[in-house]
């Protein structure tokens, strides 16, 4: 397989510090962003080649965005395109997406053997779907429903008297459970490869858990200054969290799930 260049894949050099690889990231993920690409279509060659870039991109972040894997990335001088957290690819490729999910033009009509091989296939992708739903989508989705959903009770107490003491360690206590879940959200996200056909759930999964890490990190902003906009940019995140965690549950229901 050919070797990849991850610090490329970010353009960045690999002499970047871990905040301008951060930088970089954010600006290759808003411009690959799903909002802004057109619905899944393996006949629009736009489409295809947007959704392949934010894989790379993504593997590529968790890996650069590391430092113990950054480490590891530049003793070794290889990626392959294969490496993420878990040891295999976050993400399958678009193509390998397409041809589970049946979003790829059919072939020509097959032999008796291929019909064998490729129901054999599909049930094999099938028990790997089912799997990965039990063990990363279910208990990832109720993390941050549990992160999520307290949020509005939690701003309204304290908009009370935000400079009243018991109420602002009441408000931190509750952050401090959101983090704790993002944590745990993303360590079981990551935990094991998922399957080709899970890449559409999957990717609105990666972006909730990130959002939310960055509405907390607005939210605890708010703690120390007080300053309203921290607020506001926190709740948005939220929001952001708790759409893509919708639109992971409204991409399985339409493959049957």
């Amino acid at each position: 397989m050919a070797q990849t260049d991850l610090y490329k894949l970010l353009g960045v050099s690999s002499k970047a510090t871990t905040e301008e690889i951060k930088l970089a990231y954010r600006k290759k993920a808003k411009q690959f962003h799903p909002d802004r690409q057109s619905s899944l279509d393996a006949n629009d060659k736009a489409s295809v080649a947007a959704h392949e870039a934010i894989v790379e991109i993504n593997a590529a972040y968790e890996v650069l965005g590391d430092p113990e894997r950054r480490k590891s990335y530049d003793n070794q001088g290889k990626w392959g395109g294969q490496y993420s957290r878990s040891g295999a690819a976050p993400y399958q490729s678009y193509a390998d997406y397409a041809r589970a999910s049946g979003a790829s033009p059919k072939p020509k009509e097959p032999g008796p053997s291929q019909s064998s091989s490729r129901r054999s296939r599909g049930r094999a992708a099938d028990v790997a779907l089912e799997d990965w739903m039990r063990q990363i989508y279910n208990p990832v989705s109720r993390y941050l429903n549990a992160a999520v959903k307290p949020l509005a009770s939690q701003i309204r107490e304290l908009s009370a008297d935000p400079f009243d003491d018991e109420l602002m360690d009441a408000f931190v206590a509750y952050l401090e459970d959101c983090r704790t879940a993002q944590e745990k959200a993303d360590a079981k996200f990551k935990s094991m490869p998922n399957p080709p056909m899970a890449a559409g759930p999957a990717s609105k999964l990666y972006y909730a858990i990130n959002h939310l890490g960055d509405g907390i990190d607005e939210l605890e902003r708010f703690t120390t200054s007080y300053e309203e906009s921290y607020i506001h940019s926190g709740k948005e995140m939220f929001r952001r969290t708790k759409q893509f965690r919708k639109e992971a549950q409204e991409s399985l229901k339409r493959m049957g799930r």
